[in-house]
């Protein structure tokens, strides 16, 4: 059904209309009356017409395939709210989309509205309505070049040509969730999608007895559609057909649209005594908090080699961080709080010589700007 009719701001024949993935679904074609030409029923969830709704076209592109409820035109860059955030395009013809911003709560996004100017040197503003979690505002700030996939160079821009915002986070929500729990001596691998992109599962195996390997992948299942049992049988690498042995791994979850990775997940796994377990996490998915990205190098270090543990973080924006590292309730490491970067990649290392076997947990606090706070804390084994 159709969710939101919006005429473009500079040509009233120029409409734009969101459509929620329900209906669309679960009718057959017909029921309705859809034969207006160019629709495409049954696909996509933007359309735009240019001749006042005689004909639409299908600008839905690498949109994820969730409900979209509004849109609206900013400096001829279209915006478009979803239940899955809200997305932007480097023009009015879609296609190929971003998600716009961060800090919006996991909600759907059902209106957005430009905020009125009381000067004309304020800056654009969208202001966005979610459900049940708020009202959330966004200030553009123009670049001085042009977007990737533009093909302009800085300066090449002609005179009044509109420029678009930026986006400012590009982490993606394709997967709802992800888990791996036992199943007898295999493990269940158990995904849901917020959209219906072919998932890749890979395992890898990064410990052998005490030695701390670089990972090796000893499974691969393509374009898996639902969750699905391993028997724990290899299908990579030079010990196919054999059960995996004892050691520690992940699976990593990988969603792709048009060729493109669009959202990764990892679960920690142990294999002993012949069964699987679940381990706490060593890598934190890609968000638009912010705290955009922040992982350890590998579920496990020491061992016989005393592989050091590293952790690598990036802010989306700057803020005043803390690190500290706990074996239990011991501090083994706490870095002195420093005010960082945004967009800058940072990392840690503790040395694993002479350090104690057991968990070690590796806490991240953020502090930045309007009060935006994230706590974080990943998981590594010095084996």
């Amino acid at each position: 059904y159709i969710t939101s009719v919006q005429a473009d701001p500079t040509d009233p024949k120029t409409v734009y209309v969101t459509v929620a993935g329900y209906s669309r679904r679960w009718l057959p074609v017909g029921v309705l009356g859809e034969d207006i030409t160019g629709a495409e029923v049954g696909k996509g969830n933007v359309f735009k017409s240019t001749d006042a709704g005689q004909t639409f076209t299908n600008i839905s592109g690498n949109m994820p395939d969730v409900p979209a409820n509004w849109t609206t035109v900013r400096n001829g860059q279209l915006v478009v709210a979803t239940n899955a955030g809200v997305y932007v395009s480097a023009g009015t013809d879609g296609g190929n989309y971003e998600l716009l911003g961060s800090g919006l709560p996991n909600a759907p996004v059902f209106t957005l509205e430009m905020k009125p100017k009381a000067a004309a040197s304020e800056p654009d503003t969208l202001i966005a309505a979610t459900q049940g979690r708020g009202v959330y505002r966004y200030e553009f700030k123009d670049p001085k070049k042009s977007p990737p996939g533009t093909g302009q160079t800085p300066g090449t821009t002609k005179p009044g040509t509109p420029q678009p915002g930026p986006t400012a986070c590009t982490a993606s929500t394709g997967f709802k969730s992800v888990s791996a729990s036992r199943a007898g001596r295999g493990v269940r691998l158990a995904f849901t999608r917020n959209v219906s992109a072919p998932v890749r599962v890979d395992v890898f195996r990064v410990s052998q007895g005490r030695r701390v390997v670089k990972e090796r992948l000893v499974a691969r299942f393509e374009n898996k559609a639902k969750s699905f049992t391993w028997n724990g049988v290899q299908n990579r690498g030079s010990a196919r057909r054999k059960k995996v042995g004892t050691g520690y791994y992940f699976v990593r979850y990988t969603m792709l649209r048009g060729g493109k990775r669009i959202d990764v997940r990892r679960v920690t796994l142990r294999k002993a005594g012949g069964k699987f377990s679940k381990r706490p996490a060593y890598y934190r998915r890609d968000t638009c908090d912010l705290l955009g990205k922040f992982k350890l190098e590998r579920p496990v270090f020491g061992g016989s080699r005393t592989v050091a543990l590293k952790a690598a973080y990036r802010l989306n924006s700057a803020a005043r961080v803390t690190v500290t590292i706990t074996r239990g309730s011991k501090v083994v490491k706490r870095y002195k709080a420093t005010q960082r970067e945004g967009k800058r990649t940072y990392r840690v290392t503790l040395p694993a010589r002479r350090r104690a076997g057991g968990d070690y947990r590796v806490r991240l606090q953020a502090t930045g700007g309007g009060g935006q706070r994230v706590n974080a804390v990943l998981t590594s084994r010095r084996l």
